[in-house]
């Protein structure tokens, strides 16, 4: 069978998301289905084959723009949707497709609805948010989260067959009476660098990667008990600017000489470089505010952490509990609280170099049980198989 998986966004690196689509899109290649990308920009570093295609593998990218992500300007942003939608017309026509994956995309999904159901195309819901208004700067005077509201109301139960992340919207497309299947966080686990050594580093790492727009992840009451904590312990940040990190903690009592002593911002890094620099820290930071986006997603970086052996200090929001267990392969904070993360900062400052070594190996284990897009590909198959059935 012939698949074409949409993602209007660069691929196949960049983002959180990417690496979940690349993964994805392993499982359907080597099962032994024809698997095509079409997104907007390519990934820098990868290699034209053709004017606005590349391979990853066996995986055939086409791109709708035949540019780089960071060559892109303001007017191919605002072309885009109508490039894509062009571009997936075009190719449809010269190319037999059996099924369509589409990644949740508010502002191009029903184009790319449209046009499969005129074709008479399979097409599968891949989704991975359940938004908050919070999640845009503007709040609810932001249109991008009015226009979430309308597709997920209107748009997105009109599909049949859904690949959730989650517990929450796997339950909830399922009431709708789409067939679902559950697949978490997945990376090629295998294939990761993780941490050997069984000491932990003087002081104790703690390694941040991701973004806080939209409040997505917390990181200021963690950031302001490190630096007035008894316990000597430094921080990593990867991805917000310092700038960014100021903002957000400005409303802190934090002393600047140990904020600069023990806070790292180091930026943006480029997400190949992401196994590199884990391996280099002790514990993983995973603190999400306890609402519904936060239930309905599941954190790329929990797996990526597992992965590196590192043990992870996280907050049970979503199905993080279902893989984080306290004291085994983390610590589970019951909540963001200032109290609750003093007692992990002391608890970690009482571990053997024995029992962290336990505890990293516990993690990386866990990331091979659950995480590698491997443990998928049977049930993935036989859910996407049956559209064929189903047709």
């Amino acid at each position: 069978m012939r698949a074409l998986y949409i993602i209007p966004a660069m691929f196949p690196y960049g983002w959180a998301y990417a690496a979940r689509a690349r993964n994805l899109a392993k499982i359907v290649d080597d099962y032994g289905d024809e698997m095509t990308v079409m997104c907007n920009y390519l990934s820098d570093g990868m290699i034209w084959k053709d004017s606005n295609i590349a391979y990853d593998g066996n995986i055939k990218i086409v791109t709708t723009t035949g540019i780089y992500a960071s060559e892109r300007t303001i007017k191919d942003k605002l072309l885009v949707r109508k490039l894509l939608k062009s571009s997936l017309e075009e190719y449809l026509s010269n190319n037999q497709v059996d099924y369509i994956i589409c990644s949740q995309t508010q502002s191009v999904f029903c184009d790319i609805f449209k046009v499969a159901q005129k074709r008479g195309i399979p097409l599968i819901l891949e989704i991975c948010e359940w938004y908050s208004y919070k999640n845009w700067n503007l709040g609810l005077f932001d249109p991008r989260y009015w226009q979430f509201k309308y597709v997920w109301r209107f748009q997105l139960p009109r599909v049949k067959k859904v690949i959730c992340i989650s517990r929450l919207l796997e339950e909830h497309y399922s009431q709708l009476g789409a067939e679902t299947i559950k697949i978490p966080t997945i990376l090629d686990v295998v294939n990761r660098k993780y941490k050997t050594t069984e000491k932990m580093s003087h002081p104790p790492r703690l390694v941040f990667v991701g973004g806080i727009t939209g409040g997505k992840d917390e990181l200021a009451t963690l950031i302001m008990c490190v630096c007035r904590s008894q316990y000597n312990f430094e921080v990593y940040i990867y991805g917000p600017g310092e700038e960014a990190i100021r903002r957000l903690i400005r409303d802190k009592n934090i002393d600047v000489k140990k904020y600069t002593e023990k806070i790292h911002v180091i930026g943006y890094i480029d997400q190949r470089e992401i196994e590199d620099k884990l391996i280099e820290c002790d514990f993983g930071i995973l603190i999400r505010p306890n609402r519904r986006s936060s239930k309905a997603g599941f954190p790329t970086k929990l797996g990526e952490y597992f992965a590196a052996g590192l043990p992870v200090i996280a907050n049970a929001t979503g199905d993080i509990g279902l893989y984080l267990k306290d004291g085994y392969n983390g610590f589970l904070l019951a909540n963001n609280s200032e109290k609750e993360i003093d007692r992990v900062l002391e608890q970690i400052s009482l571990l053997t170099n024995n029992k962290y070594a336990e505890m990293g190996q516990n993690a990386r284990m866990e990331a091979e049980k659950a995480f590698d897009y491997r443990m998928y590909a049977p049930a993935l198959q036989k859910f996407i198989w049956s559209v064929k059935a189903d047709g």
